[in-house]
């Protein structure tokens, strides 16, 4: 898809949302850190604000709450949003069609996603996947604070949906104003949307292919973005993001080393192990005990 079609259908779907008078109710993941007795393994902590709109079905997730990943659920046109820090997943038996914004400090993700339950199949797929060159202004992030207090002090949800729909229609603002310059970004910005994929996803069995798919370009194209702006090989640069996320994680004593090394993609902890010792001269439990 151009990227001129492709601004424009997002710029249908914010519509669309607004049209609607979405959202209906809001659901906060605001408790931050990692899920106890090891149940993180398959999750990661999102490190930026992002909000999630159910557009069709049951839009089926996990959140953190009291230590513990809890099931929420979603009913058309409820948002989820979800504060920096937090962890947040979707469910397994999910089956919706939900709109994405993901408000990273250098770009805006914005995302159609299609899941079908693990039960029929199992698949999560992004029919849209772009990256804008706006970024999150102090008017958003305000409006995510008082999102987060209104939820601690149970105000009426439909203060929490008001403020969703505000945030929406500043992001369709900035959309239109960014819209209006460069027809497509360059590779350094392209590189950068591949490296903030890449480590949202550390926890998956990732590869080139993975990458390029996601950002719709070719296979060689990722391996000379990595080349040129990272000044290493593509898979150098994602096994170092990996023991790099592993040595973060081990300072979780409530992790046990195949935990951290699930959490880090690399499910055989033998392996993970010979691969932390290459990259910081000592094992997984040296480092923990360090």
């Amino acid at each position: 898809m151009r990227e001129r079609e492709t601004k424009e259908q997002i710029l249908r779907l914010l519509d669309r949302v607004l049209e609607k008078g979405y959202p209906r109710e809001v659901l906060l993941a605001a408790e931050r850190g990692l899920p106890r007795d090891g149940q993180g393994a398959g999750f990661m902590l999102h490190e930026c604000p992002r909000l999630s709109i159910c557009l069709s079905d049951t839009g089926s997730y996990r959140i953190l709450r009291e230590g513990v990943l809890v099931p929420v659920t979603l009913k058309k046109g409820d948002a989820l949003v979800v504060n920096p820090g937090c962890a947040m997943g979707s469910h397994p038996e999910g089956k919706y069609l939900a709109f994405g914004l993901v408000f990273m400090p250098e770009m805006t993700r914005y995302l159609l996603a299609k899941r079908t339950p693990a039960s029929a199949g199992g698949s999560h797929r992004f029919l849209l996947a772009h990256h804008g060159q706006e970024v999150i202004d102090e008017e958003i992030h305000q409006y995510f604070r008082t999102i987060a207090r209104a939820a601690g002090r149970g105000a009426d949800p439909r203060y929490s949906a008001r403020l969703v729909e505000l945030v929406l229609l500043r992001v369709r603002e900035m959309f239109l104003s960014a819209a209006s310059g460069p027809g497509h970004p360059g590779g350094m910005f392209t590189w950068k949307a591949a490296k903030e994929y890449i480590h949202e996803n550390l926890h998956l069995p990732l590869g080139r292919d993975n990458v390029a798919e996601f950002l719709r370009i070719h296979p060689n194209h990722v391996s000379r973005l990595f080349n040129r702006y990272a000044e290493t090989s593509f898979s150098t640069y994602l096994m170092q993001a990996r023991m790099a996320r592993a040595r973060v994680l081990l300072r979780e004593p409530s992790m046990r080393i195949c935990e951290v090394a699930a959490a880090c993609g690399l499910p055989d902890t033998n392996y993970f192990t010979r691969c932390f010792r290459k990259e910081f001269g000592r094992t997984p439990r040296e480092s923990r005990h360090d």
